[in-house]
């Protein structure tokens, strides 16, 4: 993905991708990464333009389980937040910040 994917993608969604995931988003080095982080930009927006979607949480990847997971974007969290659609519904911290960086490193160039 390049810096025009995420300018269209904020400009489509009316948000700022979180500088840290943008930075991934342009340097993500891995065939597939639709298992766990969504880099498809068409994906991402078709993804975060459901009208009954909390807009405070963008929605960059899922469990696999069907639950989205989630940055917040306010109040900004540098965290990768779940949304459990299986009680307890909701939104809960899924991985730390040094956890998702950790992440972001592994698949990173």
């Amino acid at each position: 993905m390049d810096q025009t994917d995420i300018d269209r993608i904020e400009s489509s969604l009316g948000i700022k991708i979180p500088e840290r995931h943008a930075l991934f988003l342009r340097n993500y080095a891995f065939q597939d990464p639709q298992d766990f982080l969504m880099v498809d930009p068409e994906l991402m927006i078709f993804e975060n333009k459901n009208p009954d979607w909390d807009s405070n949480y963008l929605i960059v990847g899922n469990d696999g389980c069907g639950n989205p997971l989630c940055l917040r974007l306010s109040p900004p969290s540098d965290e990768l937040w779940i949304c459990e659609f299986d009680p307890p519904d909701g939104f809960s911290v899924h991985m730390t910040r040094d956890e998702l960086e950790n992440i972001y490193r592994t698949f990173e160039a």
